[in-house]
C-alpha cells in the first residue's frame, strides 16, 4: 500500500513539472521574438494615416488664420499628462494579468468589472470598423495614382473621389481587401503580427520621412513652417482647443484604447514598461510632427 502510494505521488509529480515545463514553453512561445519586433508592433498600432492625414487637419481647424504653436503646446503636454501615465499603466496591466482587456479586468477587479473592457473592445471594434475603410480608400488612390497623374487641383481631387465613393462599388472590393488584410495580419497571433509590423512600420517611416524632406523643396514652404511654429495665444482659452488636442493625442497612441495591455501580455518580464510606455509614444508623435 505504501509503495503505491509512493508512486502515485512520484506520478501526480512528474505530471504537475510536466505541466509547468509546458506552461512555461507555451508562454515563451507567445512572447516577441526580439525587441525590434516589439518595437515595430507598438508602433504599427497607432501609426498610420493619421500622421499624414488627421493630425494637419485637426491642428488647421484649430489654429485657423493665425498659427498653431497653441495647439502644439497642449498637444504636448497631454502627451505627459495623459498618454503617457495611461500607456505605462495599459503596459504594466498586460504584462501582468497576461490577459487581453476583458480578461485583465476579471482577473484585476472580478467579474463585475467585466463590462469595462467589454465596452473598451467595443470602443475599439467601432473604430476599427471606419478605420478599415479608410484603409481601402488608400488602397484604391495607391493603385490610381500609379496609372494616373495626380490631380493639380481641389475640384478634380474631389471629383476623384465621388467618381470613386459615390459612383462606382469600389468601396466594396477595397474594404474587402482591407478587412481581408487585417485577418491574414492576425491569422496566428503574435507570430503573423510581429513579421507584417516588422515590413510596414519601417516602410512606412521610410515615407514620411522622404514626404518631409520633398514638401520642404515644395514652393512657399516656408510659409507652412512659420504658420505651424506661430502662436495665436488667444487659442489657450478655446475649450474646443483642448478638446481637440487631448483627443488627438490619444488618437496618436492609442492610450485608453487598450491596445497595449494585449500587446503587453506577449512581453517578457524584462521588458522595461516605463521605458516603452514613454519612448513609444514620444517617437510617434515625433512622427506626427514631421
Amino acid at each position: 500500500m505504501a509503495d503505491s502510494t509512493s508512486e502515485r505521488l512520484e506520478e501526480s509529480s512528474h505530471l504537475k513539472q510536466s505541466d509547468s515545463y509546458e506552461a512555461k514553453k507555451e508562454l515563451v512561445q507567445k512572447q516577441f521574438s526580439s525587441k525590434v519586433a516589439l518595437i515595430c508592433t507598438c508602433l504599427g498600432s497607432v501609426v498610420g494615416t493619421g500622421n499624414i492625414w488627421r493630425f494637419p487637419r485637426i491642428v488647421a481647424n484649430n489654429s485657423k488664420d493665425k498659427g498653431g504653436l497653441v495647439f502644439l503646446i497642449v498637444w504636448i503636454l497631454f502627451l505627459f499628462l495623459w498618454s503617457i501615465p495611461m500607456l505605462i499603466t495599459e503596459y504594466s496591466i498586460g504584462r501582468y494579468t497576461r490577459k487581453a482587456i476583458v480578461g485583465s479586468f476579471k482577473k484585476l477587479l472580478g467579474e463585475k468589472f467585466m463590462w469595462c473592457g467589454a465596452f473598451i473592445t467595443l470602443v475599439t471594434f467601432f473604430i476599427s470598423c471606419y478605420y478599415s475603410v479608410v484603409l481601402g480608400w488608400c488602397f484604391y488612390y495607391f493603385i490610381r495614382m500609379m496609372a494616373y497623374d495626380l490631380p493639380t487641383n481641389s475640384d478634380d481631387s474631389r471629383q476623384i473621389f465621388v467618381d470613386f465613393a459615390q459612383d462606382s462599388s469600389w468601396p466594396v472590393l477595397t474594404h474587402a481587401l482591407a478587412v481581408t488584410f487585417a485577418g491574414l495580419s492576425v491569422l496566428k497571433g503574435v507570430k503573423t503580427i510581429e513579421k507584417v509590423n516588422q515590413v510596414l512600420v519601417p516602410t512606412f517611416l521610410l515615407i514620411v520621412v522622404f514626404t518631409f524632406y520633398w514638401s520642404l523643396t515644395r514652393e512657399n514652404a516656408q510659409v507652412g513652417i512659420h504658420y505651424l511654429f506661430t502662436p495665436n495665444w488667444e487659442s489657450f482659452g478655446d475649450p474646443r482647443l483642448w478638446v481637440d488636442a487631448i483627443s488627438q493625442n490619444a488618437f496618436d497612441t492609442g492610450a485608453g484604447m487598450g491596445l497595449m495591455v494585449v500587446y503587453a501580455s506577449f512581453m517578457g518580464r524584462d521588458r522595461g514598461i516605463v521605458k516603452y510606455g514613454s519612448l513609444i509614444p514620444i517617437a510617434n508623435n515625433l512622427v506626427r510632427c514631421n
